[in-house]
């Protein structure tokens, strides 16, 4: 027998291998997903009923493919102008502009990594990976600010 040949049994126990790391993998992006869509749940939720154009629980549907696509858009402006919303009513001022310009890049980039454009999608995609972690660590520091405004003043 050949030793450089690859017989069937082995075949296929390298791609039950393969199949077991993509699903370890894709159950990893959810749950960080989940995570991620938790902070913009947040965020929507500490800025106020009155200050929100955009429930909380809308935020979930980033989680459909494809349509995450545009609504990411969406959602990332809707979080965005909450956020500004509470600022201006707590009279504070808002230098990161409630995080509209990382969340905006995370959602371009969102769209452009799925292009079939073989060297540059890695580039993309590395790009993506780091702006998106800046921008939801943005959106958790806003969380943070957001909840100390609304606790009351202890003397």
């Amino acid at each position: 027998m050949d030793p450089t040949y690859m017989g069937n049994d082995e075949a296929g126990a390298i791609l039950a291998v393969m199949g077991g790391f993509m699903l370890v993998f894709v159950a990893i992006m959810i749950v960080v997903a989940i995570f991620y869509l938790l902070s913009l749940s947040k965020a929507l939720s500490l800025a106020g009923e009155n200050n929100r154009q955009m429930s909380p629980g809308l935020v979930w549907l980033n989680l459909i493919p494809i349509f995450s696509l545009g609504w990411h858009f969406y959602t990332v402006a809707k979080v965005a102008e909450a956020i500004r919303n509470k600022y201006a009513e707590a009279g504070v001022d808002d230098p990161g502009n409630g995080g509209w310009p990382l969340g905006l890049t995370v959602s371009i980039l969102n769209v452009v990594v799925i292009l079939p454009i073989p060297f540059i999608n890695m580039l993309v995609a590395i790009a993506l990976l780091v702006v998106w972690i800046i921008y939801w660590v943005k959106i958790a520091g806003y969380n943070k600010a957001m909840a100390s405004m609304a606790a009351p003043a202890t003397a």
